[in-house]
């Protein structure tokens, strides 16, 4: 990857850049309207080892055998030398009660990966809510895009079991919409309900996720995004289901050209919680249809998730979880992407807003070798403050 900061100068920067927070992040009241809350994650980590077969690397700025974290930010671990910066970040929320009906959210997060003062990337939420009644409220703003069970939250590690979420299902060019979501809550039968209509556009100018990939200079546009989102819970058991289609342009602006796609994706996801014992699975499919393919080139994306995970001796959880991710066409001379990870992890929770986790990753790729096999071992530090 193109880098400008050594790692653990890249690391600090992130640290003292102060960025995004998440909902499970703890919030301070600083006086009758303001709130503010924050997370950090220090994250070290190094791909032991690998074999990669084939030659030809879509990306030269990438040094295969590697291991993709984070797919939306160009997080990707290369070598066996550690390193601070794949995954290390730092968030901040603040909100502002207007009234009783009208409030303001913002988020920022910055990444040890970030090498700029681009705010617009850092910045995760902005919107202003309109709170209808106790059940409806309207957004409007900048927001995450709820595609998976953790996106709008998985910058916080602190809230979750793993490090990272599984790179299999998450990680796409486009985190973030600009638009305005209409959300309800309600109780059925002691079940909790939470549903959500939203819709918008988003553009990210040089995206990091486009660099794995090819080495040009990428911009990105979400249009006419239309998505739904639906999640309900009740004792031991929460499931969620959403989905989500946009139209999709690629303008790779050191050869001019643009590439146009029609794009609907799905997920469900389905977790327990016996006490000692949890689990976690979820499943999604991303389509795109290339019309300015010849015949509508058609890619079918497929992916997977399944953990599950045992708390010990009060403050001790350990989990092993595998992920996939792989594609299919209808051209058959399309070059497919397959892989499995799996994960073994376990997490020691310092004090009631800290933990330390380690982190053993297997990756094997069965596609034709993009990123090759690799072993990726990681320790991190996660705090909400």
């Amino acid at each position: 990857m193109k880098n400008t900061l050594p790692p653990l100068r890249a690391a600090g920067f992130a640290i003292l850049g102060l960025v995004a927070v998440a909902p499970p992040a703890s919030a301070e009241d600083t006086g009758d309207n303001w709130h503010v809350s924050g997370f950090m994650s220090v994250v070290a980590g190094a791909a032991l080892s690998g074999s990669y077969n084939d030659p030809l690397s879509y990306s030269p700025q990438i040094d295969c055998p590697c291991v993709m974290t984070d797919w939306s930010n160009g997080g990707v671990y290369e070598g066996s030398n550690w390193t601070f910066q794949p995954d290390t970040k730092a968030g901040i929320q603040f909100s502002y009660d207007f009234t009783d009906h009208i409030s303001f959210t913002s988020q920022i997060v910055r990444r040890a990966t970030d090498n700029s003062s681009d705010w617009d990337k850092d910045l995760q939420w902005a919107y202003i809510t309109y709170r209808l009644s106790d059940s409806w409220s309207l957004d409007a703003g900048r927001k995450r895009i709820p595609l998976y069970f953790y996106s709008e939250f998985q910058d916080v590690g602190f809230a979750y079991t793993m490090i990272t979420p599984p790179s299999a299902m998450y990680g796409w060019e486009v985190n973030n919409y600009e638009g305005v979501s209409l959300n309800h809550a309600m109780n059925w039968s002691g079940i909790n309900m939470q549903a959500s209509l939203f819709g918008g556009g988003s553009t990210v100018k040089e995206n990091h996720y486009t660099e794995l990939y090819y080495p040009t200079t990428t911009n990105t546009q979400w249009s006419n995004i239309v998505g739904a989102t639906l999640e309900m819970s009740k004792d031991w058991w929460v499931a969620r289901v959403n989905y989500v289609q946009a139209d999709v342009q690629f303008e790779y602006k050191d050869i001019g050209w643009k590439d146009q796609s029609e794009m609907n994706a799905y997920s469900l996801a389905f977790n327990g919680d016996f006490g000692d014992w949890f689990f976690l699975s979820e499943v999604g499919q991303n389509v795109r249809e290339d019309t300015d393919f010849p015949d509508n080139q058609r890619v079918t994306a497929p992916a997977y998730s399944v953990g599950v995970g045992y708390r010990f001796l009060d403050k001790w959880t350990a989990m092993v979880n595998t992920a996939q991710y792989r594609e299919r066409a209808n051209d058959p001379y399309y070059e497919y992407f397959r892989w499995q990870t799996n994960t073994v992890v376990l997490r020691y929770d310092l004090t009631p807003k800290s933990d330390i986790k380690i982190q053993f990753d297997k990756q094997d790729d069965k596609s034709f070798g993009f990123t090759g096999d690799g072993d990726l071992l990681r320790v991190s530090y996660d705090v909400v403050f």
